[in-house]
């Protein structure tokens, strides 16, 4: 295992993010953990349910997983649409403080129908709407690394 390291997803919802945190995850095997702000919108059943209006409330749950993650000294992937700097720039400052390594890793919507692919794939319940506005409103990373094509050969050269 490398040098402690924060993953931070970025991407739409339906992109693939936590399909890819899953598998790199299972290259780190148990030395890492995932934080979600999905974790915290489920319901009595274990169905996910988008709550717009505890969205801030489910964040800082995240956030605090996360901490407690890095008070540890666990490598973590933040699972989370991520869509501007502002809404991880917090995990990254931390990052930065307890000396971690920090990666971005940006799922790219280039186009309408991409979004399209992505909405209709997607597993929670985000409203199509909120889905189109998020991808309006999107900021690139020009740090991120793409995540284009072949996984594998990605989470082979991020395990090293």
């Amino acid at each position: 295992m490398p040098k402690k390291t924060v993953f931070i997803m970025r991407g739409l919802p339906g992109s693939g993010k936590s399909t890819f945190a899953k598998k790199l995850a299972e290259k780190y095997r148990r030395s890492i953990k995932i934080v979600s702000a999905d974790d915290f919108m489920v319901d009595d059943k274990g169905r996910h349910k988008f709550d717009g209006e505890r969205l801030r409330i489910i964040h800082q749950l995240c956030f605090e997983a996360f901490c407690k993650c890095l008070a540890k000294n666990t490598s973590v992937i933040v699972d989370n649409s991520n869509r501007e700097y502002w809404e991880y720039q917090r995990y990254v400052d931390i990052a930065t403080e307890f000396s971690y390594r920090i990666i971005i890793l940006e799922i790219p919507c280039r186009n309408h129908r991409t979004l399209e692919f992505f909405w209709r794939r997607h597993i929670h319940t985000v409203p199509a709407r909120t889905a189109e506005k998020m991808w309006r409103m999107w900021r690139g990373d020009p740090q991120a690394i793409l995540i284009n094509g072949n996984t594998n050969a990605l989470i082979e050269s991020l395990s090293k």
